[in-house]
């Protein structure tokens, strides 16, 4: 993602959160995967693309090779958690208007009707979203414009790795709990739900575009390419990216200073945006003097 042209907040939120993987024709040099050292064992910190397209091919052997040397895989969340009913019934008890409120209520009738036409473009009928709270509602736009455009969760890197670890019989942890997640993703609860709703429906409109650039940065561990879009998509919204992301940073350097500390090598999948930046994981470890290097 290099070229950038309006924030896209719902594409930042989607790459800080929770297949098969990608790779260019052309030779690969260096990934979006590093390697952390410490006395006793490595960690390998891997920026992940939650979502992704059916023409896949190859990962970079770097990252395949991180994989076979570790022993324990950790997650933003365990998969066992996202998909337990009891996190569907948080997600809604989170995400769902307290009773008596309803989309149209809380937006102006004008963003509702706008919102309501957009939906309708996506196959999806607005009256079925009207106990949503508006972060819930554009993300589920952002996902319906994501698989129209060929893109879906069950070929992002998560899912593709968490297959094999599961094939092979590896450990699988978590960094956080799902309800932590959606305490974080409330907060945009306490935005302008007008501007909130109306910039989603325009990120529509490039993501595409976006989602592309993004794709071939991390392809090319470009780094910096990612940063330039991922963090702009955050500049008009502080309270997100300290939620999303610092205070989630902080939190799980803290949890990997404690891996680090381990017999076995890990392997941590992360999104991309947690690695990147001068906030990231990767710059909070060598604050901590670990040696940290980019495979």
């Amino acid at each position: 993602m290099i070229k950038f042209k309006k924030q896209i907040i719902t594409i930042g939120i989607i790459f800080s959160l929770c297949l098969s993987a990608i790779a260019s024709s052309k030779e690969i040099q260096r990934s979006c995967l590093w390697r952390v050292t410490s006395g006793t064992n490595s960690v390998f910190l891997l920026g992940s693309i939650h979502v992704l397209k059916d023409n896949s091919t190859a990962l970079n052997p770097s990252i395949e090779k991180a994989f076979n040397d570790s022993r324990v895989l950790v997650f933003e969340l365990d998969p066992k958690d996202m998909s337990d009913a009891k996190a569907q019934q948080m997600l809604l008890a989170k995400g769902l208007l307290p009773e008596g409120q309803s989309l149209d209520k809380v937006i102006s009738k004008e963003t509702y009707n706008l919102a309501k036409s957009r939906a309708s473009q996506l196959g999806l009928d607005i009256a079925t979203f009207n106990r949503f709270k508006p972060w819930l509602f554009v993300m589920r736009l952002a996902m319906a414009k994501m698989q129209r455009l060929g893109f879906s969760n069950q070929k992002g890197i998560d899912t593709y790795f968490y297959s094999k670890a599961a094939q092979s019989g590896k450990m699988v942890i978590g960094l956080e709990t799902f309800a932590q997640q959606m305490d974080m993703l409330d907060i945009m609860s306490t935005m302008n739900q007008d501007d909130l709703v109306r910039q989603a429906i325009k990120d529509l409109d490039v993501m595409e575009e976006e989602l592309g650039s993004i794709i071939e940065a991390w392809t090319n561990g470009d780094i910096k390419a990612l940063e330039q879009v991922i963090f702009k998509s955050f500049k008009d919204f502080p309270l997100i990216y300290k939620a999303l992301i610092i205070n989630r940073n902080i939190a799980w350097a803290a949890k990997i200073t404690k891996l680090l500390e381990k017999d076995d090598n890990h392997m941590v999948i992360v999104g991309a945006a947690h690695l990147a930046g001068k906030d990231g994981v990767v710059e909070l470890l060598k604050k901590k003097g670990f040696d940290v290097e980019q495979l």
